[in-house]
């Protein structure tokens, strides 16, 4: 996503934010941030029923946990995070106990989900994607975050580490340094996937983006 585009985005929800509204700031980022985080969980779980049913989940956290959003972070990394932890509790079968689904949430994260879908059907077979597959979830999560969020490795540290832990700086900046190392480890792979399968020769630089 673009920057100016992202900067735009954060500050009305940042408005509502400030005001109590949490309905409308929760509308903003579910409509505007839905179509990435839908295509991260594509990319993640590589099965569109599950990525859509955990991209609910993750609607329905960041819906119930917005009002009490500090903004320590950007909203982006907030709701990063709320998605990734949604994946890890589906993932490792640790689902929250289920609440009533609230008809709003429902009825905008099937709107992302009906514009979004399409467009990832065809587009997730191009390029690199296949191979991201084959590597694990936390090296496709670095991969979405650094390369296709572009986000900073504090940012990227902030999304990794539980959200009800205490952020300690020193801490942050030691995960954000494995996360650079780890990153680096899964291009590597990468790289070497691309040249066995022929999408790449010696020499050629590998965009590993699926955006």
């Amino acid at each position: 996503m673009d920057p100016i585009r992202r900067n735009v985005i954060e500050r009305q929800i940042h408005a509502y934010h400030s005001r109590g509204d949490y309905e409308a700031a929760a509308t903003v980022s579910i409509q505007q941030y839905g179509a990435a985080l839908l295509g991260y969980l594509m990319g993640v779980v590589s099965d569109e029923d599950q990525a859509c049913e955990i991209f609910a989940d993750a609607c329905e956290d960041l819906w119930r946990g917005i009002n009490g959003f500090a903004w320590r972070s950007s909203f982006w990394t907030w709701a990063n995070s709320i998605t990734r932890h949604a994946c890890f509790r589906h993932l490792h079968r640790q689902r929250l106990e289920p609440s009533p689904l609230n008809s709003a949430v429902t009825q905008l994260q099937q709107q992302v989900r009906s514009v979004t879908l399409p467009y990832l059907r065809t587009s997730f077979k191009d390029r690199i994607t296949k191979l991201r597959e084959q590597l694990d979830e936390r090296d496709r999560t670095l991969l979405y975050l650094r390369v296709d969020c572009e986000m900073s490795w504090t940012e990227i540290a902030e999304v990794l580490v539980p959200p009800d832990e205490h952020r300690d700086p020193e801490a942050l900046q030691r995960t954000a340094a494995r996360c650079r190392k780890r990153f680096e480890r899964a291009k590597l792979r990468l790289r070497r996937l691309a040249l066995a399968e022929g999408l790449l020769t010696e020499g050629t630089e590998l965009n590993p983006s699926v955006s």
